[in-house]
Parts: structure tokens; sequence; C-alpha cells
């Protein structure tokens, strides 16, 4: 109950404010947002989310979930100790507008590169997260791991195969939110690389600014 209450007061504080900017035109620092609170460490001392979701990490389970909210699973790795871990939640995971996104295209599942809580993967078999990162090819934090929409895509796969994208380590909020839409519209089945689609700079989504929040 306590998540979810403040999974509802998040999702109402991030609508309020993105509609409050929707009218101001282009960015500008005077039109800058309110940074979301920096949320503390769990169990593992690892960076959390109110919005993360909790489940019994079932990969599969978990992506028929995110299908039936018409979302796409995204498993996040990290670790205690990693720097840009947590530079990813001081900085990028308090911007609302990309918590806005990510909440509204995403499911989001965290996991713990030396964890030893059991994982469900594909293959039906059940390992503990460190061991479940070898079967994914997980070598370094953050990871972030992107799985199709379509369960025809993940039939006779597993690990890494199973994967529609993947990111790894720290990038700047602007960047960092184009991932998001590089894969929500799924360039990457059409687009060499993000970098490449990033580049021509077409399509992108340019980032509101956040108050004394800087990259």
């Amino acid at each position: 109950m306590k998540h979810q209450a403040a999974r509802i007061i998040l999702r109402t504080t991030l609508a309020a404010m993105v509609l409050a900017f929707s009218a101001t035109g282009s960015p500008t620092s005077s039109h800058a947002l309110e940074p979301l609170p920096l949320h503390g460490l769990n169990e593992n001392k690892i960076h959390t989310q109110p919005w993360f979701q909790e489940t019994f990490l079932d990969v599969g389970d978990d992506i028929a979930t995110a299908i039936d909210e018409k979302k796409r699973l995204l498993v996040i790795w990290e670790q205690q100790g990693c720097g840009a871990c947590a530079k990813m939640h001081e900085i990028n995971l308090r911007h609302p507008q990309i918590v806005n996104y990510m909440q509204k295209n995403f499911f989001v599942v965290q996991m713990n590169l030396r964890g030893v809580k059991e994982v469900t993967a594909l293959d039906g078999e059940v390992r503990a997260e460190r061991d479940h990162r070898g079967h994914t090819a997980v070598t370094r934090t953050p990871t972030l791991q992107f799985y199709p929409t379509d369960v025809s895509e993940i039939q006779g796969k597993a690990g890494i195969r199973a994967e529609a994208y993947r990111f790894e380590g720290y990038w700047k909020p602007e960047v960092f939110l184009n991932l998001m839409v590089f894969v929500k519209r799924e360039h990457y089945k059409t687009e060499k690389d993000f970098i490449t689609w990033y580049k021509k700079g077409k399509g992108l989504m340019k980032l509101v600014p956040v108050k004394g929040v800087t990259s």
C-alpha cells in the first residue's frame, strides 16, 4: 500500500508538471521544472525509485504484464558502489519529463548485478540475479535491457537473444530521454544504431530544463 500510494502521488505530480509546461513552448530556463526528490537506497544500498515494479522476477511473466499494460519491459541492472548508477538516479531520474515518459511507456524492473534473488529466465531456469546476469551477458552497470512487445519475437529465444535492444553506462539527460524514444518508436528495427539515429537530429524529443539539476 505504501509503494502504491507513493506511485499515485508521483504520477499526479508528474502529470501536473508536464501539463504546466505544455503551453509554454520551447524549453527555456525561465520555464524550468522543479526536480523530483532523490529517493533513498534499498536494502542492497542501491538507489531505487517508488515507481519501479516489485515482481517475482519471472522474465516471461513480466513481459506479459508489460504487454497487458501496453508497455515494454525494461530491466535496469545496477550494483552497490556504481557511480554511474547513482548519477542516473541523481540527475536523469529527477527529471519529471524523463520519469513521466518512462512510467507511461515502460514496465521497469530493477535487478542487482551481485544479487541473490531468484530470477526465472525465459528458458525456465531459475538462477540468482548474479548468475542470471551472465545468462543475459550483462557485464557492467547500469545496463538497460528492453524486451519485445510481441511475444512471438521471444519464442524459442533466451538470454541476450531475447532482447529487443540494450544500452550501457551513463547518458546525459537529453540523450537518455531519447534512448527511450528510440526504443518506444522502434527505430532500432530500421536504424543502424542509436548514435547514428541521434546524430541525424530528426524526431528527437527536447528536454525541459529542471532547476538545479545539471548533467
